[in-house]
C-alpha cells in the first residue's frame, strides 16, 4: 500500500498498513507494537501518529482531524519506500 501526503486515512485503513508493512508505535521511548485500542489523548489538530520501522526510523506521520465511529488521520509525512511519488514527502 502506497500512500498519498495529506489524503485522510481512517484507522482500519492505517492498521492494513502496519501490518504490510510490520510498523510500530513509540511508547516511552521504545519501539513496540501498534496497540489500535490505545489511549489517545489530547485535541484533534495536536494528536500525532508517528510509525517506525523496526530499525527505528520513521516510516510515515499522521495528525487526527477527526472522530465518528473510528478515528480518522491526514498523512503529514511519507518516507520513500511507502511513498507513491518514490520521494520523501512532507
Amino acid at each position: 500500500m502506497a500512500l498519498q501526503l495529506h489524503k485522510m486515512y481512517s484507522i482500519d485503513e492505517i492498521e492494513k498498513l502496519l501490518d504490510e508493512h510490520e510498523l510500530m508505535e513509540k511508547r516511552d521511548g521504545v519501539l513496540v507494537s501498534f496497540d489500535p485500542d490505545g489511549d489517545v489523548t489530547g485535541v484533534i489538530g495536536e494528536i500525532t501518529m508517528p510509525l517506525y520501522f523496526n530499525d527505528g526510523t520513521v516510516a510515515c506521520n499522521f495528525i487526527l482531524v477527526g472522530y465518528s465511529a473510528s478515528a480518522f488521520w491526514r498523512c503529514i509525512y511519507i518516507c520513500i519506500l511507502l511513498s507513491e511519488k518514490k520521494m520523501e514527502e512532507c
